[in-house]
């Protein structure tokens, strides 16, 4: 091609070609752009950038990694990135320059990016700023989630428990009228679970936010008080189905322990693990909740004499939506909020097949050591 129709092309992309001179000044090749003309007309009449720093003290520092590549001899091109330069009447240009070889002579292009660039600069801002209240809005509609699926759980024990005394009702001898009232009440109670499962089904969207105690002040937990509390919540109904519920603490004192935790969370905890067992034991056996001792930690765990868990189900348990039977129990949450309440105390929970059969589901909560016991 021709030297003047390659200038022309040059030209016409505006595109602004130097050369590199041995002193370190840049000398211009071909016509110079507009561009070139409105930001340094000194550069676009003379054809030379003798003191490139005063120029642009950006392309001049630029040109420390352009000269490494012209010396290595390697074909390519090395890109300076984008920067702004400024115009004597304050018209700002957003420019990038490429180093590259052309017939062994060092060669820099100044390219002015355009208006183009400073609207997909703007637009790739605007959505970094979209994508931030994305997050906000995400982040806000998980903790509503949350709340959401921790109150329906919580309501499901007190209902059973209802449902259970009206069964137990139902048995008695009752005038007629009373045992419509009874039946009748017993049919709102399975539609009212027919709705908390409804709720919990439509609403089974993606829970990332830790639940539990945040703050790092561990008031200290009576865990005997506790278990009772959650073994005669739950007595009634395994004598309902002919279940035998066992408390062994096996050496881990009553009163307030040093370990993390709070009650409330620590029964919520304790009584999904009950729950469990509980409809997943067999007519006539033992349900047991054993506290054991260890150097750092209490371990609690529910064994039941159940048929167990299959290998392939056991490594998904504890996550969300996750049942260990088909057709028992809720929605599968349950386990997976023992694992994030406990975790979030720092503990540990799990899962271990029971000898000779059944199932023992256990937590560990360490101790506090800072905590000072009663």
């Amino acid at each position: 091609m021709p030297a003047l129709a390659l200038a022309d092309v040059m030209h016409t992309l505006d595109l602004a070609v130097f050369s590199r001179e041995g002193n370190g000044a840049l000398r211009l090749v071909g016509r110079a752009p507009v561009f070139l003309e409105t930001l340094w007309p000194s550069v676009a009449k003379s054809g030379m950038m003798e003191s490139v720093m005063e120029v642009s003290p950006y392309l001049d520092n630029f040109l420390i990694d352009a000269e490494t590549h012209w010396k290595s001899g390697r074909s390519g091109r090395v890109r300076s990135g984008p920067w702004v330069e400024t115009t004597e009447g304050g018209a700002e240009h957003n420019l990038e320059a490429t180093a590259v070889s052309i017939a062994g002579t060092p060669t820099l292009l100044v390219e002015d990016l355009g208006e183009d660039y400073q609207q997909r600069r703007q637009l790739l801002q605007l959505a970094r700023e979209k994508m931030l209240d994305y997050e906000t809005l995400n982040t806000e509609v998980q903790r509503k989630e949350v709340l959401l699926h921790c109150v329906i759980h919580d309501m499901c024990s007190p209902l059973q428990n209802i449902m259970m005394a009206l069964a137990m009702l139902d048995n008695e001898i009752l005038a007629p009228e009373v045992r419509g009232m009874v039946q009748l009440a017993l049919q709102a109670g399975k539609r009212q679970e027919g709705l908390i499962d409804n709720v919990l089904h439509t609403y089974a969207s993606e829970v990332r936010s830790l639940y539990g105690q945040d703050d790092g002040s561990w008031p200290g937990l009576d865990l005997h008080k506790s278990a009772h509390v959650v073994i005669d919540l739950h007595r009634p109904l395994f004598a309902q189905q002919n279940l035998t519920i066992a408390f062994l603490p096996d050496g881990v004192r009553a009163g307030i322990q040093q370990v993390r935790g709070d009650a409330h969370h620590f029964e919520r905890v304790l009584g999904n693990l009950v729950g469990n067992a509980l409809r997943h034991a067999p007519e006539g056996s033992t349900v047991t909740v054993r506290f054991e001792n260890e150097p750092e930690w209490v371990k609690v765990s529910v064994e039941d004499e159940g048929g167990g868990v299959t290998p392939h189900v056991q490594a998904q348990l504890f996550e969300k939506f996750q049942q260990g039977a088909v057709g028992r129990g809720k929605v599968g949450l349950g386990l997976y909020f023992c694992r994030i309440t406990v975790s979030k105390w720092g503990g540990e929970s799990g899962y271990t097949p029971r000898s000779g059969g059944g199932s023992i589901f256990w937590f560990r909560l360490p101790r506090n050591l800072n905590y000072a016991t009663t």
